[in-house]
This record gives structure tokens, C-alpha cells and sequence, in this order.
């Protein structure tokens, strides 16, 4: 079920939270960060907060294309080691 079917039943006090939470497969406590997001003045339609950031994870391009190419040369050296112990 939707987020905003659910919250209406809430607010008509057909469900109480922990009903509500359990329906959508939330704890409580994640029901009631979503409803105050969703009460909230600035709400774009959106509960993840993540969109539209880069991740503070992610490794750089340059890093990136470094390890890409590590492990093909290895990949290489390792075929080209195994085909010359077979023949």
C-alpha cells in the first residue's frame, strides 16, 4: 500500500502507528520520521534524502580506472601463466 493511503487511514484514527508501521513494513519509528516528513511544509514528494547527493563512499574516476587496470594486467598475466603451463 502507499505511504499516503496509509497515513490517511492514521490520521482518521482507523489505524493507530504501530499498525500503520506494520502494514508498510516499517518500524514506528520509521513511520513517524516518514510522517513528519510528510507533514512537513517542504515536502517534495520524496522520503529519500539521498537524491541528488554523491555518496561520501564513492572513489574518484581516477582511482577508479587505476584499480580497472591492475586488474586486467593480472587477468592477462594470470591467463597468459596458466595457457604456458598447459602446453
Amino acid at each position: 500500500m502507499r505511504f499516503e493511503d496509509i497515513y490517511g487511514r492514521y490520521k482518521s484514527k482507523q489505524l493507530g502507528c504501530e499498525e500503520a508501521a506494520e502494514i508498510l513494513g516499517i518500524s514506528e519509528r520509521s513511520f513517524l520520521r516518514k510522517r513528519r516528513r510528510y507533514e512537513s511544509h517542504d515536502f517534495d514528494g520524496s522520503f529519500d534524502l539521498r537524491i541528488g547527493k554523491a555518496s561520501p563512499h564513492s572513489a574518484a574516476d581516477r582511482e577508479v580506472d587505476y584499480i580497472t587496470k591492475l586488474y586486467s594486467e593480472r587477468i592477462v598475466r594470470d591467463t597468459f601463466h596458466n595457457n604456458s603451463i598447459k602446453a
